[in-house]
């Protein structure tokens, strides 16, 4: 039993929430009617004003409704002088009379029925039925967008200046809303005959667009945020206004400026970044180096070279003599290598280590060349020892 209560209880829950919800759709989708309806009449689309107001009826029966859609049709009448506004104008003025006799437009509906019944204009019976058929099946489409200067293109015809009021032949059709700078948006409408369907079209901003070019490998940052490594294939999004880019690459100098973007404009940005000084350098004592080395080689062999040639003497002065000159050469081979090695050292040291360096905060500014130091301190008492190679 308890569990069958419990059921029933989460079955009136839902039956609640569901109805909840429809009648908070309900009156959405009515108020999307009569603000709909009142943007009609002050454009003088009464006849779109009449049939939003109408259908707002069927989903909230009111008084007032009555009242509006009695002035629609006065306001029609009073522009076009058509027998059947004229009636209908009247038949809504006394419903709505009927329904609030006390209504806070009541002596508004009673002067306008007084002003209404003074004037008899010709009644053509085929022409009042040919007005009501139309009126029935009408098919009418209001269309607006989050922002001013929109237009919209139905089923690819030419473009149309919003707010749109207007009749859709029923069917199903494809709307495209746009606006300048503004993403464009498609909706596929199925308009039902005789209905009013309100859309209405929230537009997201086109961001900037940004395209870089430089140095391949170099990494690309915008206000401090990595975005990619060039060369970059498309484009980069980011949002409209003034924006820090900063290009970073090894061994080359930092690039950092500010640069305002505009919303749906593609802008480039052609960077060319100079080789450090320390980069320089670096290449500098790596090449002194390299040729350092081979200079050792080429002695160590002309003193293997020497060295034979001591073995081929029968002198024994002269086997001393270019023995002698085999050890000379052996031992410039051995110095020179060396001091090749410690530059190619040195120079691999600082081409490691030229990396441009920025924080967070220094990204945003544009940044000065970096220093490099490189330090050595043995530990023990009494020793010590720094060498500062800057740049």
């Amino acid at each position: 039993m308890h569990r069958c209560h419990r059921v029933l209880l989460l079955l009136l829950f839902l039956c609640v929430g569901w109805q909840t919800s429809v009648s908070r759709a309900a009156q959405d989708n009515t108020a999307e009617l009569i603000s709909s309806a009142q943007r009609a009449s002050r454009l003088g689309k009464y006849g779109f004003a009449i049939h939003a107001l109408k259908q707002a009826r069927l989903l909230a029966p009111t008084a007032q409704l009555l009242f509006e859609i009695a002035e629609a049709y006065r306001q029609r009448f009073l522009v076009k002088r058509a027998a059947y506004d004229r009636l209908q104008a009247l038949n809504h003025y006394q419903a709505y009379l009927d329904s609030a006799p006390q209504g806070a437009d009541s002596s508004a509906a009673r002067r306008a029925v007084s002003n209404l019944e003074a004037i008899d204009p010709k009644t053509d019976p085929r022409a009042m039925a040919k007005a009501a058929a139309a009126e029935r099946i009408a098919t009418r489409l209001s269309v607006t967008a989050s922002v001013l200067g929109g237009q919209v293109v139905i089923d690819g015809g030419q473009p149309q200046k919003l707010p749109l009021l207007s009749t859709i032949t029923p069917g199903v059709h494809i709307l495209v809303v746009s606006a300048a700078g503004y993403q464009n948006r498609t909706q596929q409408l199925t308009a039902k005959k005789g209905s009013v369907h309100i859309v209405q079209v929230a537009l997201k901003p086109e961001p900037a667009r940004l395209k870089v070019t430089t140095s391949v490998g170099a990494a690309v940052h915008v206000d401090g945020r990595f975005v990619g490594v060039a060369p970059l294939e498309e484009a980069i999004e980011a949002e409209p206004g003034t924006r820090t880019i900063a290009v970073l690459l090894n061994g080359h100098e930092p690039h950092s400026e500010a640069l305002k973007l505009e919303r749906g404009v593609t802008h480039e940005l052609d960077v060319s970044l100079a080789v450090t000084r320390q980069r320089i350098g670096a290449s500098v004592l790596l090449a002194g180096g390299g040729a350092a080395i081979a200079s050792g080689i080429v002695f160590g062999v002309l003193a293997t070279v020497k060295a034979a040639d001591a073995d081929d003497t029968f002198d024994p002065q002269e086997e001393q003599r270019v023995l002698a000159a085999s050890d000379d050469l052996r031992v410039v081979s051995a110095m020179t290598a060396g001091i090749g090695l410690g530059l190619s050292l040195a120079g691999g040291t600082l081409f490691v280590l030229d990396e441009p360096r920025q924080s967070r905060q220094e990204r945003t500014q544009p940044t000065k060349a970096s220093r490099t130091t490189l330090s050595i301190a043995p530990h023990g008492p009494g020793l010590g020892a720094t060498l500062r190679l800057r740049f």
